[in-house]
Protein backbone atom coordinates (compact mmCIF):
# COMPACT_ATOMS: atom_id res chain seq x y z
CA UNK A 1 0.00 0.00 0.00
CA UNK A 2 2.76 2.58 0.83
CA UNK A 3 4.72 1.88 -2.61
CA UNK A 4 0.74 2.14 -4.29
CA UNK A 5 0.70 5.90 -2.22
CA UNK A 6 4.28 6.72 -3.27
CA UNK A 7 3.77 5.85 -7.03
CA UNK A 8 0.08 7.76 -6.81
CA UNK A 9 2.36 11.19 -5.28
CA UNK A 10 4.77 10.73 -8.69
CA UNK A 11 2.01 10.81 -11.06
CA UNK A 12 0.13 13.69 -9.80
CA UNK A 13 3.15 15.92 -9.10
CA UNK A 14 3.65 14.76 -12.85
CA UNK A 15 0.92 16.70 -13.92
CA UNK A 16 1.14 20.05 -15.04
CA UNK A 17 -1.03 22.85 -13.54
CA UNK A 18 -3.45 24.19 -14.92
CA UNK A 19 -3.30 27.90 -16.09
CA UNK A 20 -5.85 30.07 -14.77
CA UNK A 21 -8.08 32.70 -16.45
CA UNK A 22 -6.84 36.07 -17.27
CA UNK A 23 -9.43 38.97 -17.40
CA UNK A 24 -9.25 40.65 -20.45
CA UNK A 25 -10.44 43.92 -20.22
CA UNK A 26 -8.70 46.66 -22.51
CA UNK A 27 -7.70 47.50 -25.63
CA UNK A 28 -3.66 46.30 -26.67
CA UNK A 29 -3.78 43.34 -23.58
CA UNK A 30 -2.10 40.48 -23.59
CA UNK A 31 -2.26 37.20 -22.52
CA UNK A 32 1.08 35.10 -21.63
CA UNK A 33 2.23 32.17 -23.12
CA UNK A 34 -0.08 28.79 -21.87
CA UNK A 35 -2.68 30.95 -20.07
CA UNK A 36 -6.14 31.42 -20.85
CA UNK A 37 -7.72 34.84 -21.16
CA UNK A 38 -11.05 35.46 -21.05
CA UNK A 39 -13.16 38.87 -22.61
CA UNK A 40 -15.55 40.60 -19.57
CA UNK A 41 -16.92 42.82 -22.22
CA UNK A 42 -16.80 44.47 -25.69
CA UNK A 43 -14.02 45.67 -26.96
CA UNK A 44 -13.49 49.09 -29.58
CA UNK A 45 -10.25 49.46 -30.13
CA UNK A 46 -8.03 52.16 -32.46
CA UNK A 47 -4.31 51.23 -33.43
CA UNK A 48 -2.42 48.69 -32.41
CA UNK A 49 -3.07 44.58 -32.14
CA UNK A 50 -6.11 44.51 -29.55
CA UNK A 51 -4.99 41.37 -27.86
CA UNK A 52 -1.97 39.74 -28.04
CA UNK A 53 -1.66 35.67 -27.44
CA UNK A 54 1.28 34.13 -26.07
CA UNK A 55 2.45 30.45 -27.74
CA UNK A 56 -0.35 28.34 -26.72
CA UNK A 57 -1.95 30.95 -25.15
CA UNK A 58 -6.05 31.27 -25.83
CA UNK A 59 -8.69 33.67 -25.57
CA UNK A 60 -12.25 33.21 -24.91
CA UNK A 61 -14.55 35.62 -26.30
CA UNK A 62 -17.45 34.32 -24.33
CA UNK A 63 -20.07 35.54 -26.47
CA UNK A 64 -18.33 39.45 -27.22
CA UNK A 65 -17.36 41.25 -29.68
CA UNK A 66 -13.71 43.18 -30.32
CA UNK A 67 -14.36 45.96 -32.75
CA UNK A 68 -11.23 47.15 -35.13
CA UNK A 69 -11.92 50.94 -35.53
CA UNK A 70 -8.22 51.84 -37.17
CA UNK A 71 -5.75 49.25 -37.03
CA UNK A 72 -3.41 51.48 -38.19
CA UNK A 73 -0.20 50.25 -40.40
CA UNK A 74 1.66 46.58 -39.72
CA UNK A 75 -0.51 45.84 -37.13
CA UNK A 76 -2.99 42.22 -36.58
CA UNK A 77 -5.48 44.04 -36.25
CA UNK A 78 -8.25 41.90 -33.13
CA UNK A 79 -6.55 39.33 -32.13
CA UNK A 80 -2.00 38.60 -32.74
CA UNK A 81 -0.91 35.07 -32.01
CA UNK A 82 2.66 34.45 -31.18
CA UNK A 83 2.74 30.94 -32.02
CA UNK A 84 0.23 27.74 -31.49
CA UNK A 85 -3.60 29.51 -30.23
CA UNK A 86 -6.76 28.74 -30.35
CA UNK A 87 -9.71 31.55 -30.21
CA UNK A 88 -13.56 30.12 -29.42
CA UNK A 89 -16.35 31.29 -27.46
CA UNK A 90 -17.46 29.40 -24.48
CA UNK A 91 -20.87 31.10 -24.78
CA UNK A 92 -23.87 30.22 -25.99
CA UNK A 93 -23.37 32.81 -28.45
CA UNK A 94 -20.58 32.78 -30.38
CA UNK A 95 -17.44 35.88 -29.98
CA UNK A 96 -16.98 38.64 -32.68
CA UNK A 97 -14.15 39.92 -34.61
CA UNK A 98 -15.18 43.36 -36.12
CA UNK A 99 -12.70 45.00 -39.01
CA UNK A 100 -10.85 46.24 -40.78
CA UNK A 101 -6.82 45.02 -40.54
CA UNK A 102 -6.89 41.39 -39.79
CA UNK A 103 -9.39 39.50 -37.46
CA UNK A 104 -6.52 36.86 -36.12
CA UNK A 105 -3.04 36.32 -37.50
CA UNK A 106 -0.20 34.60 -36.34
CA UNK A 107 2.99 36.55 -36.34
CA UNK A 108 4.88 33.21 -36.67
CA UNK A 109 3.04 32.52 -40.53
CA UNK A 110 3.24 29.01 -42.36
CA UNK A 111 5.20 27.49 -39.30
CA UNK A 112 1.98 28.61 -36.49
CA UNK A 113 -0.78 26.62 -35.75
CA UNK A 114 -4.23 27.93 -34.44
CA UNK A 115 -7.89 26.95 -33.91
CA UNK A 116 -10.48 28.67 -33.88
CA UNK A 117 -14.22 27.77 -32.56
CA UNK A 118 -17.62 29.17 -32.37
CA UNK A 119 -16.43 33.05 -34.07
CA UNK A 120 -17.95 35.15 -36.37
CA UNK A 121 -15.15 37.26 -38.20
CA UNK A 122 -16.40 40.17 -40.82
CA UNK A 123 -14.83 43.14 -42.22
CA UNK A 124 -11.59 42.35 -42.44
CA UNK A 125 -8.58 42.62 -45.55
CA UNK A 126 -7.81 38.71 -43.44
CA UNK A 127 -10.49 37.42 -41.42
CA UNK A 128 -8.32 34.31 -40.50
CA UNK A 129 -4.23 34.38 -41.00
CA UNK A 130 -2.45 30.86 -39.98
CA UNK A 131 -0.30 28.20 -41.07
CA UNK A 132 -2.01 25.29 -39.86
CA UNK A 133 -5.68 25.62 -39.26
CA UNK A 134 -8.72 24.18 -37.38
CA UNK A 135 -12.07 26.14 -37.62
CA UNK A 136 -15.46 24.77 -36.43
CA UNK A 137 -18.44 26.60 -36.60
CA UNK A 138 -16.83 29.33 -37.90
CA UNK A 139 -18.63 32.21 -40.23
CA UNK A 140 -16.45 34.42 -42.20
CA UNK A 141 -17.93 37.70 -43.93
CA UNK A 142 -17.27 40.92 -45.73
CA UNK A 143 -13.17 40.70 -45.89
CA UNK A 144 -11.41 42.25 -48.62
CA UNK A 145 -8.97 40.02 -49.67
CA UNK A 146 -9.67 36.50 -48.10
CA UNK A 147 -11.99 35.36 -45.34
CA UNK A 148 -9.43 32.13 -44.74
CA UNK A 149 -5.97 31.96 -45.49
CA UNK A 150 -3.46 29.17 -44.33
CA UNK A 151 -1.45 26.42 -45.28
CA UNK A 152 -3.85 23.60 -44.63
CA UNK A 153 -7.17 24.10 -43.59
CA UNK A 154 -9.48 21.44 -41.38
CA UNK A 155 -13.07 22.93 -41.60
CA UNK A 156 -16.30 22.05 -39.77
CA UNK A 157 -19.45 23.53 -40.16
CA UNK A 158 -17.87 26.97 -42.00
CA UNK A 159 -19.12 29.79 -43.61
CA UNK A 160 -17.38 31.89 -46.12
CA UNK A 161 -19.44 34.19 -47.41
CA UNK A 162 -19.41 37.51 -49.83
CA UNK A 163 -15.61 38.69 -49.14
CA UNK A 164 -13.08 39.13 -51.96
CA UNK A 165 -12.32 35.37 -51.68
CA UNK A 166 -13.73 32.85 -49.67
CA UNK A 167 -11.05 30.70 -48.62
CA UNK A 168 -7.50 30.01 -50.16
CA UNK A 169 -4.94 27.18 -48.73
CA UNK A 170 -1.55 26.29 -50.38
CA UNK A 171 -1.85 22.96 -49.20
CA UNK A 172 -5.25 21.09 -48.23
CA UNK A 173 -8.55 21.28 -47.22
CA UNK A 174 -10.14 18.81 -45.16
CA UNK A 175 -13.96 19.81 -44.62
CA UNK A 176 -17.33 19.23 -43.48
CA UNK A 177 -20.51 20.91 -43.82
CA UNK A 178 -18.26 23.79 -45.73
CA UNK A 179 -20.16 26.57 -47.21
CA UNK A 180 -18.66 29.27 -49.53
CA UNK A 181 -20.97 31.36 -51.58
CA UNK A 182 -21.02 35.00 -53.21
CA UNK A 183 -17.33 35.66 -53.21
CA UNK A 184 -16.37 38.03 -55.78
CA UNK A 185 -13.65 35.87 -57.12
CA UNK A 186 -13.01 32.61 -55.22
CA UNK A 187 -15.14 30.24 -53.24
CA UNK A 188 -12.34 27.78 -52.26
CA UNK A 189 -8.79 28.12 -53.53
CA UNK A 190 -8.04 24.44 -51.80
CA UNK A 191 -3.94 24.25 -52.76
CA UNK A 192 -3.03 20.82 -53.40
CA UNK A 193 -6.39 18.88 -52.81
CA UNK A 194 -9.50 19.42 -51.67
CA UNK A 195 -11.55 16.60 -49.74
CA UNK A 196 -15.14 17.94 -48.58
CA UNK A 197 -18.26 16.17 -47.45
CA UNK A 198 -21.76 18.25 -47.25
CA UNK A 199 -20.44 21.04 -49.42
CA UNK A 200 -22.21 24.51 -50.66
CA UNK A 201 -19.62 26.32 -52.88
CA UNK A 202 -22.41 28.77 -55.42
CA UNK A 203 -22.28 31.96 -56.71
CA UNK A 204 -18.22 32.60 -56.96
CA UNK A 205 -17.48 35.08 -59.74
CA UNK A 206 -14.31 33.01 -61.33
CA UNK A 207 -14.25 29.72 -59.78
CA UNK A 208 -16.12 27.47 -57.47
CA UNK A 209 -13.46 25.20 -55.49
CA UNK A 210 -9.85 25.19 -57.52
CA UNK A 211 -7.16 22.95 -57.13
CA UNK A 212 -5.16 23.90 -60.05
CA UNK A 213 -2.51 26.14 -58.59
CA UNK A 214 -1.12 24.67 -55.32
CA UNK A 215 1.76 25.32 -53.39
CA UNK A 216 3.68 21.98 -54.88
CA UNK A 217 1.22 21.15 -57.59
CA UNK A 218 -1.94 20.44 -58.43
CA UNK A 219 -4.52 17.43 -57.22
CA UNK A 220 -7.76 16.62 -56.85
CA UNK A 221 -10.80 17.63 -56.25
CA UNK A 222 -13.45 15.02 -54.03
CA UNK A 223 -17.02 15.97 -52.83
CA UNK A 224 -19.10 13.29 -50.97
CA UNK A 225 -22.55 15.63 -51.11
CA UNK A 226 -23.02 18.38 -52.35
CA UNK A 227 -23.80 21.43 -54.51
CA UNK A 228 -21.49 23.24 -56.47
CA UNK A 229 -23.50 25.05 -58.92
CA UNK A 230 -23.54 29.13 -60.22
CA UNK A 231 -19.60 30.02 -60.26
CA UNK A 232 -17.51 31.41 -62.81
CA UNK A 233 -16.65 27.47 -63.51
CA UNK A 234 -17.35 25.00 -60.84
CA UNK A 235 -14.37 22.97 -60.63
CA UNK A 236 -10.92 23.36 -61.45
CA UNK A 237 -8.47 20.93 -61.10
CA UNK A 238 -5.57 19.24 -62.66
CA UNK A 239 -6.69 15.59 -61.69
CA UNK A 240 -9.93 14.31 -62.71
CA UNK A 241 -12.41 15.49 -60.12
CA UNK A 242 -14.57 12.59 -58.15
CA UNK A 243 -17.81 13.13 -57.11
CA UNK A 244 -20.60 11.47 -55.25
CA UNK A 245 -23.98 12.74 -55.04
CA UNK A 246 -22.78 16.20 -56.38
CA UNK A 247 -24.51 18.62 -58.13
CA UNK A 248 -22.00 20.74 -60.59
CA UNK A 249 -22.38 22.90 -63.71
CA UNK A 250 -19.05 23.55 -65.40
CA UNK A 251 -15.46 21.80 -64.71
CA UNK A 252 -12.59 22.71 -66.20
CA UNK A 253 -8.97 20.57 -66.65
CA UNK A 254 -6.43 23.16 -65.49
CA UNK A 255 -2.19 21.96 -65.13
CA UNK A 256 -0.11 23.63 -62.43
CA UNK A 257 1.05 25.82 -65.50
CA UNK A 258 -2.18 27.40 -66.26
CA UNK A 259 -2.51 25.13 -69.09
CA UNK A 260 -6.52 24.84 -69.95
CA UNK A 261 -7.41 21.82 -71.76
CA UNK A 262 -11.72 21.44 -72.02
CA UNK A 263 -13.32 20.06 -69.28
CA UNK A 264 -13.24 16.50 -67.31
CA UNK A 265 -17.13 15.82 -68.90
CA UNK A 266 -18.09 15.53 -64.81
CA UNK A 267 -20.91 18.00 -64.46
CA UNK A 268 -24.21 18.73 -65.98
CA UNK A 269 -23.26 21.51 -69.26
CA UNK A 270 -19.75 19.72 -69.86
Amino acid sequence: MRRLLQLACILVAAVPAIAGTLPVSACGQSVPAGTTGQLTSDLVCTGGTAVSLGRRANLDLAGHTITVVDPGSGVTGAVGCEGACRVFSSAAQPGRLVGPGQGLALSRGVDGAARVEDVEIDGFDYGISAGRLQVRRVVVTGCGKFGIYAETLAATDVTADANLNGIAVNRRVRATALRARDNIETGVDGGRSFVGRDVTVTGNGIWGIDTSAGDGGTGPIVVHGGTVTGNGVDLVSGKRPRLTDTACDHSLHRDDQGIESGSWSVCALD
